[in-house]
């Protein structure tokens, strides 16, 4: 590793620019998968009360319509 740093302090700095941009692109990418495996999974009850926020929402337009 000491010797890879080395050989990259004597290289363009254009390529180094490159590395550390690749590097960190793997770092966001590991980043991701990891908050969308572990992202907490909705329980039924947030479902049910989801899908009935959407029903009243549907309620009030119908009633909307009508006036």
């Amino acid at each position: 590793m000491i010797k890879f740093l080395k050989e990259l302090r004597e290289c363009d700095p254009i390529i180094v620019m490159w590395i550390v941009l690749l590097f960190m692109g793997v770092l966001l990418g590991i980043q991701k998968t990891v908050e969308k495996v572990f992202s907490p999974v909705k329980t039924v009850e947030q479902l049910e009360a989801e899908k009935g926020l959407v029903e009243k929402k549907i309620e009030l337009e119908k009633l909307k319509e009508k006036k």
